[in-house]
């Protein structure tokens, strides 16, 4: 064979097929505290499987996945020839008890009441925020854990314009207690936390404490299959929208128990969970609370997410990351008795109590928007369309959620990067309001800096269009500027 009368010359393989060598016996050893079932569950090679190098290498991420060791190795003994190799695996251990802690800062933009009753105005707050978690892990040898995380947050507690004095303190905290077990029948990885916590928001603050249990899969292809129960109670507290235009589900139950089944399908290929520069994030969530389960409201509720990252310039490192997100609820009729301040029934004409029927999601299950993480030309939670926002301007938050984002990161020197984004989104009353022609468009630029903790990001969002409805435009300033750490999404 020639071509371009360039001499050639035929080449013949004579391949002589070796002995499969399978794996014989497996022994375990420096292993102190863990069970040595709990490593051979862990490894993906079986005694007679077939051995190779890529399946003694995917054994060793396996159980360095445990989190369990400092060190693992794997040896195989035998002579060479022989048809099974018994395999060694020397592992060194972890220490048992683990502590972490840290702080943090963030700054942004929020709405605060001038006077009491009076109009939401865009305040800029600084808040500051620490954490700390202790875990014990491999309890009884067999890799299950158990650990504490406790978070404060030193911020306003957004009612001090309306009442004078300061109110800057410990306003934010969260705590939770959770107990896993990885590998329960050998099947899923679950886990059951108890967590109590206060937060602030925009119109309301409000403390939940409830119980979780979770039970998840990694199945192939980077998907996780996650389906959990919750129980918890919410109570308002501190709310900024006048009681005459809450929705009636929060007047009725200004403390609600919520008892509902949650659903989770996730695909993550991202090459960086905290600043990718390519792969794909796909995730669908849904909510069902129900009355027979023990709940004081029932409904539906489904969230969607679709993020993209992609390195449009290996040379310059520029990358260009896309999100869709869109939330849908519906809340099942419920007829109450309407109560007065005293909690005496409210009653007609006739001297009969007033019965009313609500649709609405509680508070703590609406959606919300605006913000360091949503549409950045706006402050946190500010972002709703007709319908979801009071006549001061406070969010009461809505049954469907649309936000959509762009941005564009590049570097600029050193650590240093600079992104310029574009961003829409809002908040509709009911499912059947959702308008994209109503999405509010906001555009923008921000600094990257690239810290081991994650990019700390400074973000200048300016708003491109005017709210609709009968809120007072002047309420609204036309930027917002946010300070945090991690990237948008």
């Amino acid at each position: 064979m020639s071509t371009a009368g360039q001499p050639a010359v035929d080449i013949t393989y004579d391949v002589a097929q070796g002995t499969l060598v399978r794996v014989g016996r497996i022994l375990v050893v420096g292993n102190r505290r863990t069970a040595t079932d709990t490593i051979l569950r862990a490894l993906t090679l079986k005694p007679g499987d077939p051995l190779g190098l890529a399946e003694v290498f995917e054994s060793q991420r396996s159980l360095r996945a445990l989190g369990l060791f400092r060190r693992v190795t794997i040896t195989d003994v035998g002579e060479g020839g022989e048809p099974r190799r018994d395999l060694v695996i020397t592992v060194e251990e972890a220490a048992p008890t683990s502590i972490g802690y840290g702080a943090g800062v963030e700054a942004g933009r929020y709405l605060r009441p001038e006077t009491p009753g009076g109009q939401a105005t865009e305040k800029f707050e600084l808040a500051g925020r620490g954490f700390f978690e202790v875990g014990r892990q491999n309890l009884w040898g067999s890799n299950r854990s158990v650990n504490l995380f406790t978070r404060v947050t030193l911020r306003p507690s957004g009612v001090a314009e309306a009442g004078g004095g300061s109110d800057f303190g410990f306003n934010e905290y969260r705590v939770l207690l959770s107990f896993r077990d990885p590998s329960v029948f050998d099947v899923a990885d679950t886990r059951i936390t108890g967590y109590f916590e206060q937060a602030v928001r925009s119109s309301f603050n409000f403390v939940r404490r409830g119980v979780l249990a979770e039970a998840g899969r990694q199945l192939k292809d980077r998907i996780t299959v996650i389906g959990s129960y919750s129980l918890s109670t919410v109570r308002l507290f501190d709310e900024r929208i006048a009681p005459e235009d809450r929705p009636d589900i929060d007047r009725l139950f200004p403390q609600v128990r919520i008892s509902k089944f949650q659903g989770a399908v996730r695909r993550d290929s991202r090459d960086d969970l905290l600043d990718p520069t390519r792969g794909l994030v796909t995730g669908l969530d849904s909510d069902l609370a129900l009355r027979v389960l023990g709940s004081q409201v029932g409904f539906i509720k489904g969230y969607g997410e679709l993020y993209t990252y992609r390195t449009i310039s290996t040379r310059r490192r520029v990358v260009f990351a896309t999100g869709v997100r869109l939330g849908l609820a519906k809340g099942f009729e419920r007829e109450v008795m309407l109560v007065d301040d005293a909690g005496n029934p409210i009653l007609d004409e006739n001297g009969e109590p007033i019965v009313d029927a609500v649709t609405d999601l509680p508070a703590s299950e609406r959606f919300f928007t605006g913000g360091e993480n949503t549409v950045r030309g706006f402050a946190r939670d500010s972002l709703g369309d007709v319908g979801t926002l009071d006549p001061n301007g406070f969010p009461t938050g809505g049954h469907a959620l649309t936000v959509l984002n762009a941005e564009l990161r590049a570097p600029l020197w050193r650590e240093l990067g600079g992104v310029v984004f574009l961003d829409a989104g809002n908040v509709f009353r009911r499912v059947s309001d959702l308008d994209l022609s109503a999405l509010r468009p906001s555009a923008g630029f921000g600094f990257r800096y690239k810290s081991p903790v994650g990019p700390v990001r400074v973000d200048f969002g300016f708003r491109l269009t005017s709210r609709r409805g009968d809120v007072p435009q002047e309420s609204e300033p036309s930027y917002a500027i946010h300070f945090s750490i991690g990237q948008a999404f």
